[in-house]
């Protein structure tokens, strides 16, 4: 039975990964901040580790509690995201690092301290979640300044990870624009229709999808 792993995993795509990989038989892990948030993924038959994935510490200790568990596909969904129309002039020093922290650091230090995991799974994949916003085709007005740009900053780090790493397969996806709470509910996906293409193209993805970056449509990306 293969494994995944979701950071994430309490609302919107995250749980929606949940739901779908735990309904086809996976062994699923979801990583969440609150507490209360881990009853209801229990009962998709998840198991739940609470972990805070701006912090450093905590990351390391959740894979020393994974330790040994072969991972085949590890998705890093969790993001913050500061608002729409937030502007540089608004923002103080500690959201943008949190934003960073979040969105770029979480996602490395995941992929080196579960590396191990990964490796000896079947799979192999390690799955960033990405946005079309990080790319400067998309960066056609003003607000957004720290999830773009940690966005972007993530897609280099997994296209660095697909050079280094040839025994694995990390691929960035954009899921689309989904009716969550990110979008206030505006977007034209639902979360299962953008789960469920991404989770196909996961399952195509082999060693020449490397460092590569696609939409949930399987498309490929900028």
């Amino acid at each position: 039975m293969p494994t995944c792993l979701i950071t994430g995993a309490a609302r919107g795509i995250g749980r929606e990964f949940v739901r779908q990989y735990a309904a086809d038989d996976w062994t699923v892990i979801g990583t969440i901040r609150n507490p209360a948030d881990a009853a209801a993924l229990r009962a998709l038959g998840c198991r739940t580790e609470l972990v805070d994935l701006g912090d450093p510490v905590a990351i390391g200790e959740l894979g020393r509690r994974l330790d040994g568990i072969a991972i085949d596909v590890l998705v890093c969904n969790a993001g913050l995201y500061e608002g729409r129309d937030k502007r540089l002039e608004d923002m103080d020093v500690d959201a943008i690092l949190a934003g960073f922290a979040v969105n770029v650091v979480a996602p490395v230090l995941l992929a080196k301290r579960l590396m191990h995991n990964v490796k000896r799974s079947e799979q192999k994949k390690l799955v960033a979640i990405s946005s079309l916003m990080a790319t400067r085709k998309a960066n056609n007005r003003p607000g957004h300044l720290v999830y773009r740009s940690s966005k972007a900053a993530l897609n280099h780090a997994w296209n660095a990870l697909a050079l280094e790493e040839p025994e694995i397969i990390p691929i960035l996806l954009r899921p689309g624009r989904v009716s969550t709470r990110m979008t206030n509910f505006e977007g034209e996906l639902s979360c299962e229709q953008s789960v469920s293409g991404m989770r196909q193209v996961i399952a195509r993805a082999g060693r020449d999808a490397a460092g590569q970056y696609y939409d949930y449509t399987g498309a490929t990306t900028e």
